[in-house]
């Protein structure tokens, strides 16, 4: 039995191995200290609690990956995702989403979290690159002097007056909202007038974008389970079936979610993923919400002289939903 300084309880050598795997990995990409020390306090609290089964070279692995992506999750590290984690680690990113899942549970780290049944699924979109750029297109929104009262309005609207503390990802899902949902003039978006604007974007940075804007907010019914990946969404506003790639805590035929999805790739809508929050919601949660959002799209439309469409009010007026969502989720 191995003993970690300072800690009380000794770790057989396949434990430690494990945590050594973790550190090392986490020192060659500069980790702090404390995120460092952090990851192995979830390490010996998941061994405290279980004792964990026989340890071999492959599942090794996916447990030293699936730390690392808990304290991801926990640190709001959006950069870090299961593809890259399972790529690093030569396991698969289903084995690390199953571990994770078991692993937050046992520990409990979201419990009493008003927003614990979010899906958080950046990994199909962001990188160090399309991170930078997204940061560009962020500046550009801030900073010019067209779009300052617009995007306080927006924010003001989005976040309303007393809605509690939001995770880090909910920050990401309303700048695309102000960038990529919603026309501010000539039937374009300020995404486009940044694409315009940056002549030099390379060709993913470009695909990214293409992506973002061609991403969209919905209420989504699974209708069938077609792969273990891979499922099969009703569009409830816009009456389309979309096939989602969709690696986190079960759905099962009949459920509802609400969120937004991204095509994988930026001109074919043949296979779309999550993009960055999908929640689940109760059947009940959805017959107290259809009255609602009933008068939600009745006001939304007088404003459009009755010329609304079910797709142009939920582009406009996710806002809405996710305000819905925080109130009756925190109460």
């Amino acid at each position: 039995m191995k003993k970690i300084p300072n800690q009380e309880l000794p770790l057989t050598p396949e434990q430690g191995e494990v945590l050594n795997l973790i550190l090392s990995w986490m020192t060659q990409h500069n980790f702090s200290e404390a995120d460092r020390g952090q990851a192995e306090q979830i390490w010996l609290a998941y061994i405290k609690k279980t004792g964990l089964p026989k340890i071999n070279e492959v599942n090794r692995r996916i447990w030293a990956a699936t730390v690392i992506y808990l304290l991801s999750r926990q640190r709001g590290y959006s950069w870090i995702n299961q593809n890259q984690l399972a790529k690093t680690f030569g396991v698969s990113s289903g084995s690390i989403s199953k571990r994770w899942q078991e692993m937050n549970q046992v520990l409990e780290m979201e419990k009493n979290n008003p927003y614990q049944n979010y899906l958080s699924t950046t990994d199909y979109f962001l990188n160090a690159q399309t991170m930078e750029v997204f940061r560009r297109l962020l500046v550009f929104t801030r900073t010019s002097n067209r779009w300052k009262n617009y995007v306080e309005e927006t924010f003001y609207q989005f976040m309303g007056a007393d809605i509690p503390s939001i995770p880090a990802g909910l920050i990401l899902e309303l700048y695309i909202y102000i960038t990529c949902d919603r026309e501010v003039g000539e039937g374009k978006r300020i995404v486009d007038y940044f694409t315009e604007s940056c002549p030099n974007l390379s060709q993913e940075e470009l695909t990214f974008l293409q992506r973002i804007k061609a991403s969209r907010f919905g209420l989504f019914e699974v209708q069938a389970v077609l792969s273990d990946q891979v499922l099969m969404f009703l569009d409830l506003f816009r009456n389309q079936k979309v096939k989602v790639e969709y690696n986190g805590p079960e759905l099962k035929k009949g459920d509802f979610t609400m969120g937004r999805i991204i095509p994988r790739q930026e001109d074919d809508k043949a296979l779309w993923s999550p993009g960055i929050y999908l929640m689940k919601i109760d059947r009940s949660e959805l017959q107290e919400l259809e009255p609602v959002a009933r008068k939600w799209f009745w006001d939304y439309s007088v404003r459009h002289k009755g010329w609304a469409t079910n797709e142009e009010f939920i582009q406009e007026n996710s806002f809405l939903f996710w305000r819905w969502f925080f109130t009756r989720r925190a109460g």
